[in-house]
């Protein structure tokens, strides 16, 4: 309705104000913080190594992922795998990519692919269609456990932190644009 879109935008006024500098800090986490990774099971996904997990999220709750690993050949030492981390889009939930990611193992690389807030079991459900707070911090939590997602691949022994890349798609897109200015 036009009166909830008026509200709306007079509530981002501010925004436009409110400049890089003072934005980014929105975004500031403590990298040497506890992962706190915590594995609930390991699964076999088209030959790929698929490890439901989660970890601490900095700005409050835990992030579902799934790391899902390559299959090591026959008789080969344990190599370093470059890594991908994932982010669906809004409809969509970590196991979006699943498929994609155990094809990418098949290659050799290793993927994270994360929960957002939304998809969480203590997400706020319901209200309005439009709550700019809540989008606001659902984004900027979203970025900043990507970033310590991303903490958690460099700290993995079969990931190669030098190799690291990001993936996402409509909401997963949408959180790169920060990423990418961030990192």
């Amino acid at each position: 309705p036009g009166d909830e879109a008026d509200r709306c935008l007079a509530s981002l006024q501010d925004d436009r104000r409110f400049g890089y500098d003072r934005a980014r800090h929105l975004y500031d986490y403590d990298p040497k913080s506890p992962l706190d990774v915590r594995e609930s099971k390991t699964g076999v996904r088209a030959g790929a190594k698929v490890v439901d997990l989660s970890y601490a999220s900095p700005l409050g709750g835990r992030v579902p992922a799934y790391l899902v690993l390559p299959a090591p050949p026959a008789g080969a030492a344990a190599a370093k795998h470059p890594a991908v981390l994932f982010v669906h889009p809004g409809q969509g939930d970590r196991g979006t990519f699943l498929d994609e990611a155990a094809g990418l193992a098949g290659r050799g690389i290793a993927s994270l692919l994360i929960g957002a807030p939304s998809t969480r079991p203590e997400a706020k459900k319901g209200g309005g269609p439009w709550n700019g707070e809540r989008d606001r911090q659902d984004l900027v939590q979203t970025t900043v456990d990507v970033r310590r997602g991303f903490d958690l691949l460099a700290a993995r022994p079969e990931v190669d932190s030098g190799r690291l890349g990001y993936i996402g798609h409509s909401l997963g897109a949408t959180i790169g644009g920060p990423l990418l200015a961030l990192e």
